[in-house]
């Protein structure tokens, strides 16, 4: 057991293709740590020696015989048959003898041929296993890339055979991957095309030429896609259709829009019949006959009517909807608008009644009328002369009291 521990950074990602277990990663560290000499620890030999160099058959080589520190030395190992190559670290020299008594090695790795050759078949192993794997994954994609084509084609010839439709793949001139959907099965053939892509979705109805409809990759459309190609009624079978955002054309003069049915005077495209909301709360059947801006109910939910329930006529302006009529309308809106054709004014709901707006002349008292300049009797004429003569006296003889 080593008396420290010794942390080296590994790295495995290439080895799996997917994130690996915590047992994975154990099982691949275990066999790293048996090719490699990792864990192998550092060696220290002691050894005696004699100094050949000193000796009369080696005194032609003694240089080359001569051991010094710091210099590196191969020893044979005879009990485990290798050759170690190790570094001289430390000297004990006799003074009295001079001579060097024994010497300290250490940093011993094995070079020896065996080891050596050992060591290269073992990483020779590990290179071959690793292009075994490679080799494996390779021929797993292509086996599903092919799988895949498979299943593509086969879902081709179901779409074709269950809606007309046809599938392709192709290549934008921005370089990214198209898909198309084609009636026929060329796209150039197709009376209708749809393309797909990071640019968007497109619609072409001249065989791939052009691609006027659909919706841009900054989601501005193009033309709608109903509008393009149009909409069978048949193939609606259940369901609810808003007719709130639809404009649905019988003919120029009769059509169905928002909540009413609408009917234009052919010889006179400002006179219109609704049936329906025609103001913003108010449904019946209406007229108008200067466009829509006025309208007058004919008959609502309370029979017969002369304009939204309230005995006159509707009118829109900028929105605001102003019933003019005789009497007050009934379930007024909050800030309703209603002019009162008895008392020829403005009102407005507040809530609880209706209150004038605009202006209100002054109320004035009744005034009395001129003196005259000389009063006169109104029983007796003016005759113009001085006198006045009584007709209590006038045909009377002595002038009777």
């Amino acid at each position: 057991k080593r008396p420290y521990e010794k942390i080296t950074p590994l790295d495995c990602t290439s080895q799996f293709e997917e994130k690996p277990t915590e047992e994975q990663l154990r099982n691949y560290a275990q066999n790293y740590l048996k090719n490699t000499s990792l864990t192998e620890p550092d060696i220290d030999i002691k050894i005696d020696f004699l100094q050949l160099w000193q000796t009369p058959g080696y005194a032609d080589i003694a240089a080359a015989e001569r051991v010094s520190l710091c210099d590196t030395v191969h020893v044979y190992i005879a009990k485990l048959g290798i050759e170690v190559s190790c570094k001289v670290t430390e000297t004990d020299y006799d003074v009295l003898l001079e001579r060097y008594s024994s010497i300290t090695l250490s940093n011993a790795s094995v070079y020896s041929r065996n080891s050596s050759l050992s060591g290269a078949l073992g990483s020779i192993r590990d290179e071959a296993q690793l292009a075994t794997e490679a080799i494996n994954r390779v021929e797993t994609q292509v086996t599903d890339v092919r799988t895949l084509s498979v299943q593509q084609e086969y879902f081709n010839l179901l779409a074709a055979g269950l809606f007309g439709l046809h599938y392709s793949s192709g290549m934008a001139e921005d370089g990214s991957t198209v898909r198309y959907a084609h009636t026929a099965e060329k796209l150039e053939d197709s009376a209708y095309a749809w393309m797909s892509g990071i640019n968007g979705f497109f619609i072409s109805t001249d065989g791939g030429k052009t691609w006027g409809h659909g919706w841009a990759d900054t989601e501005k459309v193009v033309k709608l896609a109903v509008e393009a190609v149009g909409l069978s009624a048949d193939a609606l079978l259940s369901g609810v259709l808003q007719t709130s955002l639809v404009k649905i054309f019988g003919t120029d003069h009769f059509f169905w829009e928002g909540d009413a049915i609408c009917l234009i005077d052919p010889e006179n495209d400002k006179r219109f019949l609704k049936i329906g909301q025609y103001t913003e709360g108010s449904y019946g059947i209406a007229v108008s006959s200067d466009g829509g801006l006025n309208w007058e109910a004919a008959l609502d939910f309370n029979g017969v009517s002369d304009g939204g329930g309230s005995g006159g006529t509707t009118t829109v302006v900028q929105g605001e909807t102003i019933v003019k009529s005789e009497t007050a309308p009934t379930s007024p809106a909050m800030d309703a608008l209603w002019v009162d054709k008895a008392s020829r004014r403005l009102k407005l709901w507040d809530g609880t009644e209706w209150v004038v707006i605009g202006y209100e002349p002054e109320e004035t008292g009744p005034t009395e009328p001129p003196e005259p300049e000389k009063p006169t009797d109104p029983e007796t004429p003016e005759t113009g002369e001085d006198t006045e003569t009584s007709p209590d006296t006038e045909g009377t003889e002595g002038g009777g009291v």
